[in-house]
């Protein structure tokens, strides 16, 4: 689906895949939740301060978009430049059941703090 999107917007995409360390587990994309090495991806990061758009989507969105969303902002919480660009696709993840109001709360202050926004992917213009 991500090279027809990119096919059909005329659009490079850079898929980025998490959790290749098979003894630490990673909700996030830019650390694992548990690493004596404190392994950080130092290449997304500085990809992100290259660009004026950054679309955020995957699964799911109370667990793994959640902490990548808030490991983003976490890194540039100083920088609030580099994140003002990023657009979350609401509508392309989901909650896991019994997580949607926390789920909820932690997103939109996500949107209030650090003014990430919280789009539906049918009115994101790229």
């Amino acid at each position: 689906m991500l090279y027809l999107f990119s096919v059909a917007k005329k659009k490079d995409l850079y898929p980025i895949v998490k959790g290749q360390d098979p003894l630490s587990e990673m909700y996030g994309i830019i650390k694992p939740d548990y690493d004596k090495k404190q392994s950080i991806n130092m290449d997304l990061l500085n990809m992100i301060e290259k660009y004026d758009k950054i679309v955020i989507a995957g699964e799911a969105k109370s667990h793994c978009v959640l902490e990548s969303a808030r490991q983003i902002a976490a890194y540039f919480k100083e920088e609030r430049n580099c994140i003002k660009d990023i657009y979350i696709l609401e509508d392309c993840m989901s909650t896991i059941p019994g997580y949607e109001t926390s789920t909820e709360e932690a997103f939109a202050e996500l949107e209030t703090t650090y003014h990430m926004h919280i789009v539906k992917s049918t009115v994101l213009q790229l």
